[in-house]
């Protein structure tokens, strides 16, 4: 989008207040924008919030359920009532983020 317009990732910095290295792991997918960040960049690119959101909802998404996985495996010796409750609890998790 960024390149579309004809900006560099040193001039998206210097409106967002950050440094190049921000931008940098934003378009990379490594660093989420803050909400201030994504309603700066609706006004930059001209494209809807809900547009920028649609983007970054794919992101989290793949993020949290890769997070819940893990988080599972951890539990996974744990065989208190609490610990089969934390499994549960994060396999409903995992499941809402398959939906």
């Amino acid at each position: 989008m960024r390149l579309k317009i004809g900006l560099s990732q040193n001039d998206i910095a210097y409106v967002l207040g950050v440094n190049p290295a921000e931008v940098c792991k934003m378009e990379a997918r490594h660093r989420l924008p803050s909400v201030a960040q994504i309603i700066a960049l609706e006004m930059v690119y001209g494209a809807s919030a809900q547009y920028l959101l649609s983007e970054l909802q794919h992101i989290v998404r793949q993020k949290t359920l890769r997070r819940a996985h893990e988080r599972m495996a951890g539990l996974k010796g744990q065989k208190s009532p609490r610990g089969a409750a934390r499994n549960q609890a994060l396999q409903q998790v995992i499941e809402r983020l398959h939906h």
